[in-house]
């Protein structure tokens, strides 16, 4: 039995600094699988009358291999998606291209067989990681999924 309790939790005191995970290694492909997905309505920033909607993808990656990591890490892609007037994917030319490449890399990119965007959580997949630096500190990376690939 666990001897948590909420209602003490906010007064736990420390004297141990907190410490950033060190990045992944920029350039590293690491198997994985998609964890989580969500899709969400952003408002327009410079233009509040349109609104845009896109897929955030999680993969947990394994990376207890990798010195200084925990044995998971979780990174986060996101992507645009491009939507009909009546609310569907836009499958034509041109159109959902970061889809198009999961699609592929998951072998769910076949004509005639169904697919939703929910069905790619749990499934396998290979990405190379870049770093993005902080703005306002370019000392603090942040690891983004640089490209996907069949696993």
């Amino acid at each position: 039995m666990s001897t948590f309790d909420p209602s003490q939790f906010l007064d736990l005191t420390t004297t141990e600094e907190s410490v950033r995970r060190p990045p992944l290694p920029a350039g590293e492909i690491l198997s994985g699988e998609i964890a989580d997905i969500s899709v969400r309505i952003n408002q327009g920033k410079q233009d509040p009358s349109k609104t845009y909607t896109s897929v955030d993808v999680k993969i947990k990656f394994s990376t207890a291999h990798i010195a200084g990591q925990p044995e998971n890490v979780t990174v986060k892609d996101g992507f645009l998606l491009d939507i009909t007037d009546a609310g569907q994917l836009d499958m034509g030319p041109g159109k959902n291209g970061r889809l198009g490449r999961y699609r592929e890399a998951l072998g769910m990119n076949v004509a005639g067989q169904p697919f939703s965007i929910r069905q790619m959580q749990g499934r396998s997949i290979k990405a190379a990681i870049k770093h993005r630096p902080d703005p306002n500190d370019p000392t603090i990376l942040y690891e983004e999924v640089a490209a996907i690939a069949k696993a």
